[in-house]
């Protein structure tokens, strides 16, 4: 997304500091200004969304990319909706699949991108363990 279609200061809405979308949790604050949002979420490595779920920062997808893993499954893998055994599962990825690990959730969670969803969450307990083979 370009911060250029963004205003600099809304009226009617907000923009919403996030460590992911679909997690209202991970909230760290919400802002009339651009400004005070991007600085809030450079300084907690976080997203800035706008009311309806675009990214507004960072601009450039490289500068998520750059923190993107791959990662082999070594066993079957259900996913879910949510960081949580608790949460809905969407699917079972079959062993052998490829997927990017797109954030750490803690608690062996991570949200990840696959041929089947643009975002899931698997408990991989971490990235160097008998789950995932991971490579850069």
């Amino acid at each position: 997304m370009n911060n250029e279609k963004y205003p600099e200061k809304l009226t009617d809405s907000y923009y919403l500091v996030r460590k992911e979308w679909l997690d209202e949790s991970t909230q760290l604050g919400k802002y009339r200004t651009l400004k005070n949002a991007v600085a809030k979420a450079k300084a907690n490595s976080a997203f800035v969304f706008t009311e309806d779920g675009d990214v507004v920062y960072p601009a450039a997808a490289s500068e998520v990319e750059s923190t993107i893993k791959k990662g082999t499954l070594n066993t079957n893998m259900n996913v879910r909706d949510g960081s949580s055994m608790d949460a809905n599962k969407l699917f079972i990825l079959k062993k052998g699949s490829v997927v990017e690990i797109l954030d750490d959730c803690k608690n062996g969670w991570f949200k990840i991108k696959c041929e089947k969803t643009d975002c899931g969450y698997a408990f991989i307990s971490n990235v160097t363990g008998d789950y995932i083979s991971v490579s850069e």
